[in-house]
């Protein structure tokens, strides 16, 4: 799913679990996108900028709704960050630098993985147990299937007004 919808997810998790940790549940939720498409878009951007001819802002758009990883690097990235791998060891350095926040934490960035596994396709089907196993469910690409999209954000929505209505 979206950042947004994973933020907001975050949201919900620190509010279902009593913490008025917000803020910190939202990012810890959206983590495993930020610290894993980092590498896509700096090389995207890096090709961008070698490729003649065109400008940079049509190239690098160009390159980024290609949709595909540039190579090993930015792949691997984006799969150790979403994996139940990656889980425990976010789980464990929250446990070390944040203990009183470290439960919250690591279910909010559990709960990206787990929307990610029926909403994603492709190369970006999220490989459950990576770099161990290539396993992985053939999801819907949410961005593709408005049907999907609009359940998955009608089920938050609904989650989120019952939490808030107590």
């Amino acid at each position: 799913m979206d950042v947004l919808y994973h933020a907001l997810g975050g949201v919900a998790i620190a509010k279902s679990m009593g913490s008025p940790d917000l803020l910190a549940a939202a990012a810890a939720a959206i983590a495993p996108d930020i610290m894993g498409i980092i590498p896509f878009y700096s090389i995207k951007f890096t090709e961008a900028i070698r490729i003649p001819g065109n400008t940079f802002t049509q190239t690098y758009a160009h390159l980024l709704r290609s949709n595909k990883f540039a190579g090993t690097w930015d792949m691997a990235a984006y799969r150790s960050t979403h994996t139940l791998y990656g889980a425990a060891f976010f789980s464990l350095c929250m446990f070390v630098v944040f203990p009183d926040q470290w439960r919250i934490l690591s279910i909010s960035y559990l709960s990206h993985i787990l929307i990610d596994i029926p909403t994603h396709e492709g190369d970006f089907a999220t490989r459950i147990l990576y770099p161990l196993s290539d396993i992985h469910i053939r999801g819907l690409n949410w961005s593709t299937n408005l049907k999907l999209f609009l359940f998955f954000w009608l089920m938050l929505a609904v989650i989120m007004f019952l939490l808030w209505q107590t």
